[in-house]
């Protein structure tokens, strides 16, 4: 009889064994992600230039050693929303600033969202030994030129869970399209750029020839080229010149010790004298475009001066 039972002995003993092996569970993956925010700095639309900066993506991710998963970071239009032509747009109140974001630094991929009208990159992750992995992404910024008349001021867009975030799953079978919002993290960050206000100037040479005489007038005209920030209000002055005149109707031009009368206006008619004083300057208000003002000269009738090339130099100077 004890010789009988010994065979089922083992076979319970076995059956136990097998029934208590230890099953080990696969590790969840986790990612974690976060966007640089993105600032263009000080920035002069009216300069009328394209504008660039970029930042990178930063993702994180755990789970089973050896494995990969496929993130798909999506970006939509942001607080400051989306023309019709794909362009985002930055805003101050009513004021739209358009830019986009893009996948490369070409900017001529626009990085997007999987429904959206734009692609997301795909971004496959394996994990190490130690069950962890990461990625860095850069991510291209550009604001668009011809959008000068546009005031000079701070604009920015917003990206909050619902217009950015991540999803992700294990393996690389799934297109971002279907892994949809599988496991969907909110990815928030926002975009800004500072229009400073700006203005220049630039003149050209007034020039009054080779004249005979001068007992008549003798006219001649310069252009001041202005170029300020839409809305930006401005004055230009002109000083003395090297005499210092104070009445920029009694302007001296010399030669050597020899001395040309000559006046400045602002108006065709010479009614206007143009010089720095409370009622002598010129204002004008910025578009974000050239603006050219002239500069009436003329030579009034007096004693011709001795044979000669006269000569001033007037200082212009805009106030804004």
């Amino acid at each position: 009889m004890r010789n009988a039972s010994r065979p089922q002995l083992r076979a319970l003993i076995a059956a136990v064994l097998i029934f208590f092996v230890p099953m080990l569970p696969a590790s969840a993956q986790t990612c974690h992600a976060g966007l640089d925010s993105l600032n263009f700095g000080v920035i002069n639309l009216a300069a009328n230039v394209a504008y660039d900066t970029s930042g990178s993506l930063h993702v994180t991710c755990s789970g089973s050693a050896g494995s990969t998963v496929r993130v798909c970071p999506n970006i939509g239009a942001g607080s400051g929303g989306q023309a019709g032509n794909g362009d985002r747009m930055m805003i101050n109140g009513a004021d739209q600033l358009h830019y986009n974001l893009f996948q490369n630094a070409g900017r001529t991929v626009i990085w997007g969202a999987y429904t959206g009208n734009f692609s997301s990159p795909q971004v496959d992750i394996t994990l190490s030994a130690s069950g962890t992995g990461s990625a860095v992404v850069p991510i291209y910024a550009r604001i668009y030129s011809g959008q000068a008349a546009l005031p000079a001021v701070t604009y920015q867009s917003t990206f909050d869970g619902s217009q950015s975030s991540i999803s992700y799953a294990y393996g690389t079978a799934s297109t971002c399209a279907a892994i949809g919002s599988s496991h969907q993290t909110a990815l928030p960050f926002t975009v800004t750029a500072n229009d400073a206000l700006t203005c220049t100037i630039s003149a050209s040479a007034m020039n009054f020839g080779t004249i005979g005489s001068t007992q008549a007038p003798v006219n001649a005209t310069a252009t001041l080229t202005t170029t300020c920030s839409s809305g930006t209000a401005y004055v230009i002055s002109l000083d003395g010149g090297l005499s210092g005149a104070s009445d920029p109707t009694q302007r001296i031009m010399q030669h050597g010790a020899d001395q040309l009368r000559y006046a400045l206006y602002q108006d065709v008619a010479h009614l206007t004298p143009w010089g720095s004083a409370n009622g002598q300057t010129y204002a004008g208000n910025g578009n974000g475009a050239a603006q050219i003002a002239t500069v009436y000269g003329v030579i009034p009738v007096q004693t011709s001066p001795p044979i000669g090339t006269y000569q001033d130099y007037v200082i212009v100077t805009i106030t804004y």
